[in-house]
């Protein structure tokens, strides 16, 4: 079963977010704390501010198309930092565009999901995430980096 984790969710949409968090509650997996954050740039700003880094979050889930910041350029930049270049992205956007698609996997997104439109395929989407994120692979932690 999958451990206890911090996922970052970065969506300017409360609407989202809040749709998201009750599909990762409908999972029935335990122990997952979600960190919103409804900017780019706040998102930034609190990773690059971390002192412990052993607080970065297990992966963070970015919604591309912001206001100000987009998803892609904090990709960029979670990415030229190698304090937290380590924390593993899920892109999820209602975009369906290839161009972003491959743009985002060449900036270094370890995943792309295209934002499910029905409730029920939320949950499915969300379960089949969390569960292998937090269940399946193993993850880069500052504790586990080597020095």
């Amino acid at each position: 079963m999958p451990r206890a984790a911090e996922v970052m969710v970065v969506e300017d949409s409360l609407d989202d977010f809040q749709a998201l968090a009750r599909a990762i509650s409908r999972t029935g997996v335990e122990g997952v704390e979600l960190r919103h954050f409804s900017s780019a740039q706040e998102a930034l700003d609190h990773l690059t501010g971390l002192a412990d880094t052993t607080r970065l979050p297990h992966f963070m889930i970015i919604d591309l198309n912001m206001p100000g910041m987009d998803g892609k350029h904090l990709l960029r930049c979670i990415r030229a930092d190698p304090q937290i270049s380590h924390v593993p992205i899920i892109a999820m956007t209602n975009s369906s565009h290839a161009a972003d698609l491959h743009e985002c996997y060449a900036q270094g997104v370890n995943a792309y999901i295209r934002k499910p439109i029905g409730f029920k395929d939320m949950v499915d989407a969300m379960d089949a995430t969390i569960r292998f994120w937090l269940g399946t692979v193993d993850l880069p932690r500052a504790d586990n980096l080597p020095r």
